[in-house]
Formats: C-alpha cells, sequence, structure tokens
C-alpha cells in the first residue's frame, strides 16, 4: 500500500519542478536493494513482494541449472570409463 502513496507522489511531483525521486528506508528493515532500485529508476517501480518473488524465481532457476549440472551426461560418464579402462 505504501507504494501505491509513493505512486501517487510521484505523479504529483512530476507536474512540478523536477524533483529527484527518493525513499526513506525505515530502520532496520534491510530494504536498501529496493529503495536504490526504485532511485535509480527515478519512481515506485517495485515493492518488497515483487522483488522477493523475483528473487524466488532467480533462486528456483539457479538450483536447476545446478542440478543439471551436476548430472553427468550417459556420453560423458561412457567416455570416461572408457578411457579408464580402455
Amino acid at each position: 500500500m505504501a507504494a501505491e502513496e509513493d505512486k501517487e507522489e510521484s505523479k504529483k511531483s512530476k507536474t512540478n519542478d523536477p524533483v529527484v525521486y527518493w525513499e526513506k528506508q525505515e530502520k532496520d528493515t534491510m530494504t536498501c536493494g529496493l529503495h536504490c532500485l526504485n532511485a535509480l529508476l527515478q519512481g515506485p517501480y517495485f515493492d518488497e513482494s515483487e522483488l522477493s518473488q523475483i528473487a524466488l524465481q532467480i533462486d528456483d532457476t539457479e538450483k536447476s541449472l545446478l542440478a543439471v549440472q551436476q548430472k553427468p551426461s550417459h556420453k560423458v560418464l561412457s567416455s570416461s570409463l572408457s578411457s579408464r579402462h580402455g
């Protein structure tokens, strides 16, 4: 809900003089990445839940890629065994 308020505030500031977009970070919230990203984009483009979903998708992709890399293919295994016992 704060993101919606930020979006409205951002719209208001765009009609006035140019302003640098900035979000206040609450103490001990560890949301500096969120605020940095929104400051870079100059608006409230992301909120905590959206970034959490993106992080989970990246984690799932990473796990899938690592799982594929850890399983040797049949050709690699066959080649390795024949070169050792050839």
